[in-house]
């Protein structure tokens, strides 16, 4: 199928010495004219300590050639832990004006490392010049 990708991968994992696990990861995006969407799903299973789940997506849209706006969510649960799921969203535009290029982005997330009201947001602007 045109503009379609699609992906898996998987791994034994030792992070320290006796600490095995085995990580995999799947995703699929797909674009269309101007749109792009995508998602990814993964898991790392410990084979002691805390298994964690991931859930990932992203949309992006190309208004014309010198505009770009994204959006994309992500959250992490530490399964059966009782913790709460880390949650992550950002939100990104991009501007080109010739050689010059603006961007800005927003990135908000909760329960960072899966800890409750542990919170964080950032902003980013930047600008670029070709030569």
């Amino acid at each position: 199928m045109e503009g379609l990708t699609i992906g898996y991968a998987q791994q034994d994992v030792e992070v320290t010495t006796n600490t095995k696990g085995d990580e995999s990861t799947m995703y699929a995006k797909y674009a269309i004219g101007g749109i792009t969407v995508g998602i990814q799903m993964s898991e790392n299973d410990m084979a002691s300590g805390t298994d964690y789940e991931s859930t990932g997506f992203g949309v992006s849209y190309q208004v014309n050639d010198d505009l770009t706006v994204s959006y994309g969510a992500h959250e992490i649960e530490a399964v059966g832990s009782g913790n709460p799921d880390q949650e992550t969203a950002a939100i990104g535009v991009s501007y080109t004006m010739g050689s010059i290029g603006l961007s800005g982005t927003f990135n908000s997330v909760d329960n960072v490392s899966n800890v409750n009201a542990s919170d964080l947001q950032s902003y980013e602007l930047g600008i670029s010049f070709a030569f």
